[in-house]
């Protein structure tokens, strides 16, 4: 006997249903949690392209986040979620892209992104022209069309032994590297 306060959860439904007992009376409580619609997501590097892996996060339209996942090469990330706005953000070898979409009751919506071109940069280092190879660092920054550097966005480590790799977006940048007290700046494009 007395008033309550039932918490109900469904996919990421949360309902709160105040109800009384009352003595000798059996209380029927009703909860309608909500519609539901899914969503599939999958990215690639071109329309109409092979899949790839990429990562994401899942966030609500006010801008609470929900979720990480990541995207694969034969099968989409799936989510089962409440009807309304949603969007991703999605990052792929220094790529990021933000998607928003829309939950139907009842549908699956499928969301495909194409995250952009990249190609591979193999990277080693020697004091001299065809000289063995030497341990050297540094860090790879994309140029703009000024040719002004942005935020460097991955680190090179040269070995004696073997080449150095990295997936990097179609564009320009420039490799700082540095060994012992030298340091040069190699322009490079993908």
């Amino acid at each position: 006997v007395g008033k309550y306060i039932l918490e109900s959860t469904y996919n990421d439904f949360k309902v709160l249903t105040a109800f009384e007992v009352k003595p000798g009376e059996v209380t029927k409580i009703h909860v309608v949690m909500g519609q539901t619609g899914s969503v599939a997501i999958s990215t690639s590097e071109i329309e109409n392209g092979k899949w790839v892996k990429a990562s994401g996060s899942l966030f609500k339209e006010d801008g609470d986040r929900m979720d990480g996942f990541r995207t694969g090469k034969d099968k989409p990330a799936t989510y089962q979620l409440p009807a309304g706005k949603y969007y991703v953000k999605m990052s792929y070898n220094s790529i990021e892209k933000k998607v928003p979409f829309e939950v139907k009751p009842g549908e699956e919506t499928k969301l495909h992104i194409v995250m952009g071109q990249t190609g591979v940069a193999e990277s080693s280092a020697s004091e001299k022209e065809g000289g063995k190879w030497i341990h050297a660092g540094g860090y790879v920054y994309p140029l703009d069309d000024d040719g002004e550097k942005g935020k460097w966005i991955t680190q090179i480590i040269t070995s004696k032994n073997k080449l150095d790799s990295d997936r990097l977006p179609v564009g320009k940048y420039v490799a700082e590297l540095e060994y012992n007290n030298f340091e040069k700046d190699v322009i490079f494009e993908i």
